[in-house]
Order: structure tokens, then sequence, then C-alpha cells
């Protein structure tokens, strides 16, 4: 058996989409079954133009910049992790284009080796799935690799469930209270609601926080609000099919009852279905509670130009308000 059957296989995680959800949680939890992990790089300029030229124009910006960390990974690892999240509550599912993201993945980006788990109804994947993922790895490294920890599958499961929720425990994402606690005159709240994908991919949003944070606007974000609050919301909204939208319109509803949330920014991406309607809604609901709702579209064109102007007019528009 040659050396290169015998060495630990890497697992690549591409930095985009849902990484941004549970990206530590994968990471932590390939390296405790015994995998090296390679994580690509933040988004730049080449892995953007990658993905864009590997992908058809009506795509969204997430999805292309997808694409394109897969390509960098494509020959620096053993395998892509590529999961496939189906829904994470129960009647509710994910985008259509991300729901079958595993397989058209692999006509995409030749030649890719896809690993994947199925998510349905739940944020952790049944048992099954981890015997499909054990097979997959095997038939790759020829049952020749000692350091892969392979668990039976109830201790699979165990140990991703852990894994996961350890890494939110660890979360250094300051609560809500800080906001409502401050007493600082300098500075004005604002809430910025989206995908996670687009708020934290500074290169997409072309440093969409600083810029708020320079012009004096304190950002909270949805991942600020507890689960408890989320489901409270969620109560008084009609059902929502689409599960990472109704995380956006409960945040969305309940900062418009906020007295100390001078203003709402919707992030979304340029052509996303899910995302126009429920910001629709939101737009037209937010007249009644007179707090004013700007919408921030994002795709390959959108330019830090247009950016900076249009949210020096909307913090203008706050201070004019106070």
């Amino acid at each position: 058996m040659s050396e290169a059957h015998h060495r630990i296989p890497v697992v690549g995680i591409p930095r985009a989409l849902y990484f941004f959800y549970y990206g530590k949680a994968w990471e932590k939890f390939f390296q405790k079954v015994g995998f090296c992990t390679l994580i690509s790089p933040p988004t730049n300029k080449k892995i953007l133009e990658k993905g864009i030229n590997l992908s058809v124009e009506e795509l969204c910006i997430p999805l292309k910049v997808f694409y394109g960390h897969c390509e960098f990974l494509k020959t620096r690892c053993d395998f892509v992790f590529v999961p496939r999240y189906i829904s994470v509550t129960k009647n509710t599912f994910t985008c259509p284009k991300l729901l079958v993201l595993p397989d058209t993945v692999k006509f995409v980006v030749p030649d890719l080796h896809v690993l994947s788990l199925s998510f349905k109804k739940s944020e952790v994947p049944g048992m099954g799935q981890f015997f499909l993922m054990g097979c997959r790895i095997m038939r790759k490294t020829y049952f020749s690799n000692p350091g892969i920890k392979f668990l039976n599958l109830t201790k699979m499961r165990q140990l991703f469930k852990k894994t996961l929720w350890e890494e939110r425990e660890k979360s250094e994402i300051k609560p809500l209270s800080f906001f409502t606690n401050s007493h600082s005159t300098s500075s004005i709240p604002i809430m910025v609601i989206g995908h996670p994908y687009n708020l934290e991919d500074s290169f997409i949003n072309h440093n969409l926080f600083n810029t708020l944070e320079e012009l004096g606007l304190k950002v909270i974000t949805p991942k600020q609000i507890s689960a408890k609050i989320i489901r409270e919301e969620l109560k008084n909204l009609p059902f929502i099919y689409w599960s990472q939208e109704r995380e956006i319109a409960a945040s969305a509803y309940f900062a418009l009852k906020q007295s100390f949330i001078k203003g709402i920014i919707l992030v979304s991406s340029f052509g996303c279905g899910p995302d126009s309607l429920i910001a629709e809604q939101i737009v037209q609901d937010a007249k009644q509670y007179k707090k004013p709702v700007m919408q921030l579209f994002l795709d390959e064109n959108t330019s830090q130009v247009n950016i900076q102007t249009r949210i020096e007019a909307f913090a203008d528009m706050i201070r004019a308000r106070k």
C-alpha cells in the first residue's frame, strides 16, 4: 500500500453559504473524528471571478461565491464538504437552489469529490447520513487510514450534536442587553438584517459594518436576538415556509417594536425570491411603526460607492428624526 493511502484525508470546507451558520462546528467535528480540515480563505476578487465564470448569470451572488470557493478547494483536499439542508424546522424548507447544492456543484465544478450530510427538520442529521458518509470516505481512502475514528452511528450523531452546541456556547457575539443598557449618545443603534452569508462576507457587502460604524451607527444583527424572542415573534406572524427567512422576519418585527432601535437595513442578494417577498412585507408594515427601513441589494455589480452613498443618506435621515 502506498504512503499516500496512509495519510489522513483532508476535508475542505468552503467559506460560503451555511459556513456562516455552522462552519466552526463542522470544522471541529471532522477534526474530532480524525480528519485534517482546510477552510477556504475569505472571499476575494479571484474567488468571486472564478465563481462567476462557472455559474449561469441568473444565480445570486452567494451561490457564485460558493462555487468559487469549491473550485479553490478542489485540488487542495481529498473531499469538499457540501451539506444538503432540506429544512431545519418542521414543515419548512430551505432555498431550492441550496437544497440541491450537493448535486449541482458536481456539474458546476467538475472532478470535485463531494462529501455530504443531509439535514431534514433538524440541525443534526440522522444516523443513516453518517453511514452513507462513512461509506463514501472509505471507498476513496481504501479503508487504510488508522487515524480516522469510525464510531458507531449513535456516537457519531451525538458527537456532531455536542460539537454544534459547544461552538454556540463559545460564541463571542454581544447579547442584546449590551445595546439596550448602553448610555452612549454618540452612536445610534440600528438593526441590520439578512442571511449571515451576506452580512459576514465583507467582500461581497463591501465592508458594510465598518462603513456603518464610521458613520456613528451601532450595528445589531439577528444573532444578538435570543431564540426565545424569535419564537415569540413568530407566533404573531403568518406561517413562513422558508427556514432561514423565519429568523429574518421575526428579527425585523422585533426591531420595529423597539424604541431604542432607530432604523432597519434589510440586506438581500439580488434575485433572491424568498428574501424579496419577506422584505416587501416588512417594508409595508414598517410604515405603521414610522420607522425607517432601507433595502440593500447585493450582486457582483454592487460598488463601494453605491453602498456608501445610500448608507450616508440613511444615516442623515435617522439623525434628522432624533
